[in-house]
């Protein structure tokens, strides 16, 4: 929404307000006792019936937000997509399981692990979406759901999509919020090969390196080479990028982590690029 929220003393003097480019948002601690005023406002100033508010004030509760960076996404019937995800904590460092809300059988898992990312900027986890055989072609609306069990309660969190869609919009400090809560699914025919991969070992210790054998399976006579990428890495984790080349069916991509990798389970996804 496009509203500015200011908290003042009883002195007048301003301690606190919310940022115009996020959500109309304050966790506020008060410095002593005293009293305090909230101010409401719309950020361009207007006002009238139509400029109705609901201020909620409650204690602070542990919980997360989370964005994704790109408000739309590719994914091929019989294949998979990684898609993103950053996490905001607010005093809580546990695990975030991620979900996909849409149409009848396409389906996404993912799991943030505990802890933050090195930067705020890192993904900290990713939602690997699976298209079935069969699935008709199209765009499709989809939302992506982030749950955690947060003092014995259960939080549910939708992602937002705001960064990107500002971007897309001329870099609209405050875009409708109807289009910040959902991504843009575009189901594609099959690709003209599959992938299969193998992880080896399937678990290591940080500043440890593992190597995916990639196997090739192509379809309908295609012979042009393929590209591997990795997605879906945990922070400070690298993953090297070979090409298959036309009259090869394998590659081995070698995973190098660090130290300061964080623990868990990412769910990473071999990406192919052929002509």
């Amino acid at each position: 929404a496009e509203v500015l929220l200011t908290i003042f003393d009883a002195r007048g003097a301003k301690l606190a307000k919310t940022n115009p480019t996020q959500a109309a948002r304050l966790d506020f601690k008060a410095p002593a006792p005293g009293d305090f005023t909230v101010l409401v406002e719309h950020l361009h100033l207007w006002g009238g019936p139509d400029e109705v508010y609901r201020l909620q004030v409650a204690p602070f509760e542990p919980g997360f937000d989370l964005t994704l960076a790109a408000d739309r996404v590719d994914v091929r019937q019989e294949a998979s997509a990684a898609l993103p995800v950053q996490i905001v904590r607010r005093d809580y460092t546990g695990p975030v399981e991620l979900s996909l809300s849409g149409p009848m059988g396409l389906s996404g898992t993912g799991t943030i692990a505990q802890g933050a990312p090195a930067k705020p900027t890192d993904p900290a986890g990713s939602l690997t979406i699976n298209c079935p055989a069969g699935f008709k072609t199209g765009m499709y609306p989809i939302q992506v759901i982030g749950k955690a069990t947060i003092n014995g309660k259960q939080v549910s969190v939708v992602a937002s999509t705001r960064p990107a869609v500002s971007t897309a919009l001329a870099n609209l400090p405050v875009p409708p919020s109807r289009l910040t809560r959902g991504v843009a699914l575009g189901v594609l025919d099959r690709a003209p090969y599959s992938l299969s991969a193998k992880i080896d070992p399937a678990s290591v210790a940080p500043g440890k390196d593992a190597t995916i054998t990639v196997t090739l399976n192509r379809r309908d006579g295609y012979a042009e080479p393929v590209a591997l990428s990795v997605a879906g890495l945990p922070a400070n984790a690298t993953a090297e990028t070979p090409t298959i080349a036309k009259d090869k069916n394998e590659a081995k991509i070698v995973v190098k982590t660090k130290a300061n990798t964080p623990v868990g389970a990412p769910a990473l996804i071999v990406n192919g690029k052929g002509k």
